[in-house]
């Protein structure tokens, strides 16, 4: 194994699927290999024992099954592992997080850290994660709001440079109000999904409504399904139903998060397309 994001994913991986319920053992497998690590002389609390939350000890474990440093990491305490990263400068924000960093959530929005899990996707206004100690017990895949973390640590991967500032660089796409090839790639690059120009799956009836976006960057369909990962991404950051197809509902959500009259309707040329074509450029969407 190896000290970089893709050794530690694909560990954890490997691990989707473990049930505590399932495990012939008292606790968890990675509460038993964490047992074993620590120091005994420093306290008598069994962390191999059955009932212990193991989400901090899943992720401490993948990463050393892994040859993979982080700092905090191995850790059983939550607060105490994202108090380590935040000493150590390790930290980066929500937004800024990259695949194989380690996100903490807090639950009860009291400033202490309650999980963690390790970062598989960044979806532009949430985190695919894979965790341990999920609400059934098991190691699973989450989708993870924003608003749920409070701290992302930048592992010390081979090859990689110390966190920065996330840039404020955005796309250089012409302010035009129409929604072609260039705002769609700029769009699937901002949400980290396939750059191939194209909304995929979208119902035919809602052309003629819309002459704003462009045949050329619009696959229109009928029946369509909404098998578009891209107006997936941005239904979840505008705060609409989460189906994959644009229509009014989905329109009417993203000219109100870019401060237009809200018709749900995309003119040609349309000024909401070019508040979002403005706001990718300026990297601030």
């Amino acid at each position: 194994m190896a000290n970089n994001a893709k050794s530690v994913l694909s560990t954890a991986r490997g691990e989707l699927g473990y049930s505590r319920w399932d495990d012939p053992e008292a606790g968890t497998k990675y509460g038993r290999w964490y047992e074993a690590q620590i120091d005994r002389t420093s306290g008598n609390y069994d962390f191999g024992a059955s009932g212990v939350p193991y989400c901090a000890m899943f992720v401490s474990w993948v990463f050393a099954q892994s040859g993979a440093s982080c700092v905090g990491i191995p850790g059983a305490y939550c607060p105490s592992v994202l108090s380590v990263g935040k000493s150590k400068g390790k930290t980066v924000s929500a937004s800024d997080a990259k695949p194989g960093d380690v996100v903490l959530f807090d639950w009860e929005g009291d400033g202490i850290s309650d999980h963690v899990g390790i970062v598989e996707i960044n979806g532009g206004s949430y985190l695919q994660c894979i965790e341990g100690n999920t609400n059934n017990g098991c190691v699973a895949r989450r989708t993870r709001a924003y608003s749920t973390v409070i701290g992302v640590i930048r592992p010390d991967y081979d090859g990689e440079a110390a966190p920065s500032k996330p840039s404020t660089g955005g796309a250089s796409i012409s302010v035009d109000g129409l929604w072609g090839p260039a705002t769609t790639r700029a769009l699937q690059k901002h949400f980290g999904t396939t750059q191939d120009g194209v909304v995929s799956d979208q119902y035919s009836g809602y052309k003629g409504s819309n002459p704003g976006l462009c045949s050329t960057s619009w696959d229109w369909r009928s029946p369509a399904y909404g098998r578009s990962d891209v107006m997936k991404a941005l239904q979840r950051k505008i705060g609409t139903d989460v189906d994959g197809l644009a229509g009014p509902n989905t329109f009417r959500k993203l000219q109100a998060c870019v401060g237009t009259v809200q018709d749900g309707c995309i003119s040609r040329p349309s000024d909401c397309v070019r508040e979002m074509q403005r706001k990718l450029n300026a990297g601030t969407f």
